[in-house]
């Protein structure tokens, strides 16, 4: 897909797992494209739930290994807690079901539940069973558990990778200077990047184009100030978001790739 879509620099960024990442990675010789390891971390920035990126590390670095594995666990167990709470307000589905669901994914979440909820009848959209049944405050919904902000990047870091801060107006979109103090805390914590370019108009539909385009231009101006690489990226997920359709500068892909081939 990344090839019909002629992109020039790719990654897969799973949520708490590479396997993705290790069937692209085997074929990787053959694109046109330049394919990074990628990864999405779920972590916990005072008491909020976050994501940290992290690109172009050693996939088979003993301690990240080790590391996933027990992450992929906490994961599993989260499904498992969930689909209980299904079962107990009459919605029987089985860890089976979710997992006709996952495709190349080792690290099953709510969204692969909320597809399996569709295909069954139970909803009509992924959306709908979030609002019904599996959301925050939901009757099936189990709180995840997340590593610290410092632990995912140290984490990365470790593996050779760097770590990217994504999408920051989703968690603060209202108040630049609340988001800068954000934004600092990472920078301290040796993030070396934020996603600036991302699909804001579909995920945060109540924004005005304008206040979306002040936020983007106030990341840009941040990344200048504070030497950070300025990324981008799709959050395609197979029913969310769509692959390619985030338009990155071409001055910025080429700094990309300058950047991750030296």
């Amino acid at each position: 897909m990344a090839e019909e879509k002629e992109l020039s620099l790719f990654s897969i960024t799973d949520h708490d797992t590479i396997g993705g990442v290790l069937e692209v990675k085997k074929n990787s010789k053959e694109y046109s494209f330049k394919f990074l390891t990628g990864i999405e971390l779920s972590i916990n920035y005072k008491n909020k739930k976050l994501e940290v990126l992290g690109y172009n590390f050693d996939a088979k670095n003993s301690f990240f290994e080790e590391k996933l594995k027990q992450l992929q666990q906490e994961r599993e167990h989260r499904i498992h807690l969930i689909l209980k709470k299904l079962n107990n307000i009459g919605i029987n589905l089985k860890i089976a079901d979710i997992e006709l669901h996952t495709n190349l994914t080792k690290s099953p979440g709510r969204v692969h539940i909320a597809r399996t909820l569709v295909s069954k009848g139970h909803v009509s959209t992924v959306s709908e069973a979030f609002d019904k049944f599996i959301g925050n405050g939901k009757p099936a919904y189990i709180m995840r558990k997340a590593i610290k902000a410092t632990e995912a990047i140290e984490l990365i870091q470790n593996a050779g990778g760097i770590a990217v801060l994504p999408h920051p107006l989703v968690f603060e979109s209202v108040n630049f200077e609340i988001l800068r103090e954000i934004l600092d805390d990472f920078v301290i914590w040796g993030i070396k990047g934020i996603e600036v370019y991302y699909d804001y108009k579909t995920m945060l539909p109540s924004l005005s184009s304008e206040h979306i385009n002040n936020g983007i231009e106030f990341l840009k101006r941040y990344c200048k100030k504070n030497d950070l690489l300025q990324t981008g990226g799709s959050d395609y997920h197979g029913d969310k978001g769509l692959l390619g359709n985030v338009k990155i500068p071409r001055n910025i892909v080429a700094q990309l790739i300058n950047y991750f081939s030296t």
